[in-house]
């Protein structure tokens, strides 16, 4: 069961509130703040995983039963351009009358469903098949704390749609790092958890910094407190830490975004972030990833690599620039784009983001 705790929520926004500007909530995230202090007072993180119209969908914290015929309109330029994206929120509003179409015309019968289920875990072990590092699908189950709609067994072993598009992630990553030899992953931008819950089941001998700001971090620290009761170390305490060094093997440590600097302390073997940087600034991504050339050996990126919608003002829907594949290029100086290709989705087509690793040129 997954417990409500709001003074930890008060003091992950209290320390948001001292923290130095950029590694506060840009401007991207600012818009749903009172969306979520609204909904997290009213309805706490009972079932949240399958509540509809819930705004901790922003941050993928949803596996619902989604139709099997979707229509996406933000894909289509003539609806969603730099014209029609000074509209407040329009990328939104596609969003929704793109999950409408789909529910106008979709038909989910048992088959549909459970072809589609198949569907997904024959694309999980295609992928994985080649790659000798990557630890099959079989060895992975979903938790089901916080209620998901969206669930399904195979071979005895849990799992949703959503859920498995981060295995994928997993999968490409280890086509070039084999995260059974690592010590040290580190997350930023975590939302629910779902990376770190796949990366710990399937290699539990890696301890994992997991940094996000909140909710998100709240989010995260009560799902996976309740996933892995026994290895996730409390904020209360981990907001103490001065340095990073003497981690514990295979232990979570949940960590603020204003923390970050803090792994200029120790070495880090892998830094990943997937779809959170487009949601930045270009100043605030180059921050982040100027610790990240001093520490990191390894990166992966999944990203909008053409930059997210730019709002039309501050305080409305967008970031207020777009970071883009030049951005990243420029500001991950001393490492090696190893491949970067479109991310592969559980139905085996792809999609506008892109998958990207980086290794650190090694000193000659």
């Amino acid at each position: 069961m997954i417990n409500d705790d709001p003074e930890l929520l008060a003091l992950m926004l209290a320390d948001t509130k001292a923290a130095p500007v950029l590694y506060r909530p840009t401007n991207y995230w600012k818009v749903y703040e009172e969306q979520f202090m609204s909904e997290l007072a009213q309805m706490g993180l009972r079932d949240f995983r399958r509540r509809r119209n819930s705004v901790l969908q922003s941050f993928g914290a949803s596996d619902l039963r989604e139709p099997l015929v979707t229509f996406d309109l933000r894909r289509l330029r003539y609806v969603n351009n730099r014209v029609f994206r000074r509209i407040p929120r329009w990328e939104t509003l596609l969003a929704r009358l793109s999950a409408w179409l789909a529910g106008a015309v979709a038909v989910r019968d048992d088959l549909g469903v459970e072809g589609l289920q198949r569907l997904a875990i024959s694309v999980c072990e295609d992928a994985a098949t080649p790659v000798p590092s990557a630890r099959p699908v079989s060895d992975l189950e979903m938790s089901i704390e916080g209620g998901p709609e969206e669930v399904f067994e195979y071979h005895g072993r849990t799992y949703s749609i959503p859920f498995l598009s981060y295995y994928l992630r997993y999968v490409f990553a280890s086509r070039f790092i084999d995260l059974e030899t690592i010590a040290i992953f580190a997350e930023l931008g975590v939302g629910l958890g779902r990376q770190v819950e796949v990366i710990h089941k399937l290699h539990p001998r890696v301890t994992i910094l997991a940094f996000d700001i909140p909710p998100q971090l709240y989010v995260a620290h009560q799902y996976l407190s309740a996933v892995f009761p026994d290895d996730v170390l409390d904020y209360r305490d981990t907001r103490l830490l001065v340095g990073l060094t003497g981690l514990a093997p295979g232990k979570i440590y949940i960590l603020g975004a204003w923390q970050f600097p803090q792994i200029a302390t120790i070495s880090v073997d892998l830094f990943w972030n997937a779809g959170s940087f487009q949601e930045m600034e270009p100043e605030v991504v180059g921050n982040y990833l100027g610790l990240v050339r001093g520490s990191v050996g390894a990166v992966f990126l999944q990203q909008l690599m053409e930059g997210k919608e730019v709002a039309a003002r501050p305080g409305v829907h967008g970031v207020l620039a777009p970071t883009t594949f030049e951005h990243y290029r420029r500001f991950l100086e001393g490492f090696d784009l190893v491949h970067m290709e479109p991310s592969l989705t559980v139905t085996g087509g792809r999609h506008q983001y892109k998958d990207s690793f980086w290794r650190k040129r090694k000193k000659r």
